[in-house]
């Protein structure tokens, strides 16, 4: 018989061929699903197609992360770019949005793509009625009868807005909950100390304390408050409402369809085929497959951030900086974001 020995070298090239095997697969099956996509092709009368439902990203996801992962995240910057190329390109017709099931976006990435398209329809109000082009949102559901206010908050920036007879508008405002753990910590035994600041730096209050203090009120309701009154007055300015009545429509949500087609927040109640077929939207692309025909290497991604598109007029730099903010250079093997201090600084002067 073989030595334990033997047998264990045998087995670890067994595993290895499965593991090759395995590997290659994968490799060999993403490849093929890749290069049997049809090219999506830019032609007179093209609707772009912005799903919100995909993650939007500041910087490159790992160029290895479509072999595990098939819905890319979208490079914010990109969509942005390309919306705006869009408003003055004659091939396009119009962009028709829809949501997923979770809310991914936080306000400032859905601020930059609201204001976008605030800019695309800006550019169409300055061309003769009969070419210009339109904007519009179509979903099942705002929330499902849940939060769905981030959403609308974004879609109220569009023409036109439907949902499905079915469908509901959960706009129901905004929430911040905070979970307070000295109890719990003090039944296991734990004693927790941390050394803060000032009265204002309130992560440790979730540690030690059992509820929250009047500095850490006082900054939650006015970060609160604040979110609430911009997304208010961005939803009466563009649904041309008054802000009383969208406080009302909150406070009465979630709405149904048809109770949102009354109080003016929704145009029509239609599916989403029936949508396309007013707009009789024939050929649609993308807005991933839009920004990778229309933007140049030089104006997409991070290195449209770096390289400056004029060297005559003066320039303003911008510095791209994501991630939590830490002493020194960061650790280079952490999973999460950073910025270190020092690389920061060195790329403000730089600048």
């Amino acid at each position: 018989g073989m030595s334990w020995e033997a047998v264990r070298r045998r087995g670890e090239k067994v595993l290895a061929r499965v593991g090759a095997v395995a590997v290659g697969g994968l490799v060999l099956s993403q490849y093929l699903m890749f290069a049997r996509r049809k090219k999506e092709k830019i032609s007179d009368g093209t609707v772009l197609h912005l799903d919100m439902s995909l993650p939007l990203v500041e910087i490159p996801p790992p160029p290895l992360s479509s072999l595990t992962s098939p819905r890319q995240p979208l490079m914010l910057k990109n969509v942005v770019d390309a919306i705006h190329k869009a408003a003055e390109d004659s091939r396009i017709k119009g962009i028709v949005c829809t949501f997923g099931t979770d809310n991914l976006h936080s306000l400032a990435t859905l601020q930059e793509v609201r204001q976008a398209i605030e800019r695309f329809r800006a550019v169409q109000l300055q061309q003769p009625e009969s070419s210009r082009k339109f904007t519009c949102v179509t979903t099942d559901t705002f929330g499902e009868g849940a939060q769905g206010t981030s959403q609308y908050y974004l879609a109220s920036a569009f023409d036109k807005i439907y949902i499905q007879p079915s469908g509901s508008l959960g706009l129901v405002g905004v929430n911040m909950p905070t979970f307070f753990l000295r109890n719990l910590l003090s039944k296991i035994g734990v004693e927790v100390q941390f050394f803060k600041f000032f009265e204002y730096k309130n992560a440790p209050n979730v540690f030690t304390e059992e509820g929250f203090t009047r500095p850490h009120r006082e900054q939650t309701e006015k970060l609160v408050g604040s979110i609430f009154d911009q997304i208010i007055s961005g939803i009466a300015a563009q649904r041309r409402l008054s802000a009383a009545a969208v406080s009302k429509a909150v406070n009465e949500s979630p709405l149904s369809a048809q109770e949102a087609q009354a109080q003016g927040l929704v145009d029509g109640i239609l599916y989403t085929d029936q949508v396309l077929d007013v707009f009789e939207a024939k050929s649609i692309v993308s807005m991933r497959s839009y920004s990778k025909s229309v933007l140049k290497k030089s104006e997409a991604g991070m290195m449209g951030m770096v390289q400056p598109q004029s060297s005559k007029s003066s320039k303003i730099a911008l510095v791209n900086a994501c991630g939590d903010i830490v002493r020194g250079v960061g650790n280079p093997s952490s999973r999460d974001l950073q910025m270190g201090s020092e690389q920061v600084t060195a790329a403000i002067r730089s600048a």
